[in-house]
């Protein structure tokens, strides 16, 4: 059977996001957070409603809401209501929250081996690459 170019980059595009989940996850365990914690609080770099962080995080709204209550009783994100909306929630980082986001992305820098290997050229051709195929959504 001929090699099939386009398995072949499926294959190594799962792969290459397995590592990355991998790395992700440990980072995250390093500063005593989960996945989801993680990525809620890396997204919330400014204040917003609960709905569009629901939309930028891929977290179903359900799940979003207990990540959320969790992240709050650890002190690292308030949530009050929307002064635009009195029915709607806005969520944002603490201070704590700021200094543990910070240390997030300095273990998760130090994480990702598999990006940082590559050379500055490299990482912005397949930055690139990755972005034309994310574009079309699926």
């Amino acid at each position: 059977m001929a090699d099939d170019p386009v398995q072949e980059v499926v294959d190594a595009v799962f792969r290459a996001g397995a590592l990355l989940t991998a790395e992700f996850e440990a980072a995250a365990r390093s500063v005593a957070l989960t996945k989801q914690q993680a990525a809620v609080l890396r997204a919330l770099a400014a204040p917003q409603p609960i709905a569009a962080l629901a939309t930028r995080t891929g977290v179903d709204p359900s799940n979003l809401t207990a990540v959320l209550r969790r992240l709050a009783d650890a002190g690292l994100v308030e949530i009050g209501p929307d002064p635009a909306d009195r029915r709607a929630k806005v969520v944002a980082r603490t201070p704590d929250g700021n200094a543990t986001a910070g240390r997030f992305e300095a273990e998760l820098r130090a994480a990702t081996v598999a990006v940082t290997r590559l050379d500055p050229r490299d990482r912005a051709s397949l930055r690139d690459l990755l972005h034309k195929l994310t574009a079309g959504g699926g």
